[in-house]
């Protein structure tokens, strides 16, 4: 199995944590129907932590929290299944969060999980034993997975240490954590650019970098954001930096109250294109200003490309671009028209240079076509 795209869905991860239940999952997976999300290309739902006992049965098996999931996990997975969805769910290899210890019982567990029906497995690096051996712990994993004859996306989540992204792909991961869990103050954006410069090369169909889920609108319910350090600007700024570096679209937000405004953001279809691009190329640095107020450019197929301007700043800027950078020159003949993802808005043809004013922690995305000039 290759994933030529990164994936999109939903996960508890944010949403519920040791709440989580059936009754959940089967509401989530009818709203992501009924809203248009699975339409829109988020098709798995995913059951991140706390969904079973400490405690394995006598055969070593996990076995489901019977108060949270009554109806056991291949019900669930039926159900998600007739949605038109595909269901996920976490494995940790020590007790993590409410998890089950699975690191000596990676083939049963993946027995276990090709028998409920999961199409998804993300499994966490907690308290690995030997932990300079996680590579091989990973490769173990695949192993399992591929002896059951069950497709199933594989995440290796080891939130980002060092030198993951290099054997990632070897080790048979289809996306990988290529950081620490995100945090929601919008400082972590500016090192998520830093962090994805230097990771995002080894980033293609097959294997991805992920930089975590993330709880797009939490902004009304126990545990709710800071507005003073994330609102909906901020939403959208780091919903772009995901799209444009074609990173697994794993949300986990309440869709019980999203607001209109957020599940317009998420269901974008210009950002939607850039992130599923068949290409999957991954974005240049064009930027004059830093890594405050960065410039990206990434080739598309179909002959286009996107450009973003960031402002990751905590006040007014602007964000560049010089068209020598990607190698368009004055007296090329060609130009870019570029059209705006959010407004709409059309501008060019452009052929020498562009400098955007934004506001703290804005961007502007543009999908572009070459033209004669």
């Amino acid at each position: 199995m290759i994933i030529t795209k990164p994936p999109m869905g939903w996960s508890t991860r944010d949403v519920s944590r040791d709440n989580v239940c059936d009754s959940l999952i089967r509401e989530t997976a009818d709203i992501m129907v009924s809203v248009g999300l699975r339409d829109a290309g988020y098709e798995y739902v995913a059951v991140d932590d706390c969904f079973s006992l400490r405690e394995r049965d006598t055969d070593g098996r996990i076995v489901p929290d019977p108060e949270k999931f009554p109806f056991g996990m291949k019900s669930l997975a039926d159900y998600v299944h007739s949605k038109g969805l595909k269901l996920g769910i976490s494995c940790c290899a020590d007790n993590c969060e409410g998890g089950y210890a699975g690191y000596h019982k990676a083939f049963l567990d993946a027995e276990t999980f090709a028998g409920w029906g999961v199409d998804y497995l993300k499994y966490d690096f907690c308290n690995i034993p030997t932990p300079d051996d996680r590579r091989i712990a990973y490769t173990r994993i695949k192993t399992a997975l591929q002896a059951t004859g069950r497709d199933m996306v594989f995440s290796a989540c080891s939130a980002g240490r060092p030198e993951d992204e290099i054997w990632a792909r070897s080790a048979g991961a289809d996306l990988y954590r290529c950081g620490e869990c995100v945090t929601e103050t919008t400082p972590s954006d500016a090192e998520i650019v830093r962090a994805e410069n230097e990771t995002i090369r080894y980033s293609a169909p097959g294997c991805f970098n992920d930089t975590d889920t993330h709880a797009f609108g939490k902004d009304g319910d126990e545990g709710a954001l800071d507005p003073d350090l994330f609102g909906d600007v901020e939403f959208k700024s780091r919903f772009a930096l995901r799209c444009l570096n074609s990173q697994p679209l794993m949300i986990s937000s309440d869709l019980r109250g999203i607001r209109p405004e957020i599940l317009d953001l998420l269901k974008n279809p210009g950002l939607i294109r850039i992130d599923q691009d068949e290409e999957c190329r991954p974005p240049m640095y064009a930027s004059i200003k830093g890594d405050i107020c960065p410039t990206f450019f990434k080739h598309l197929s179909d002959h286009q490309f996107a450009v973003g301007f960031f402002n990751l700043s905590d006040g007014n800027g602007s964000a560049d671009f010089r068209t020598w950078d990607i190698g368009l020159t004055i007296n090329a003949g060609f130009g870019m028209m570029l059209r705006e993802v959010f407004t709409g808005e059309t501008m060019g043809p452009i052929n020498d240079f562009v400098s955007l004013e934004l506001a703290p922690h804005d961007c502007r995305v543009f999908i572009g076509e070459w033209v004669d000039m």
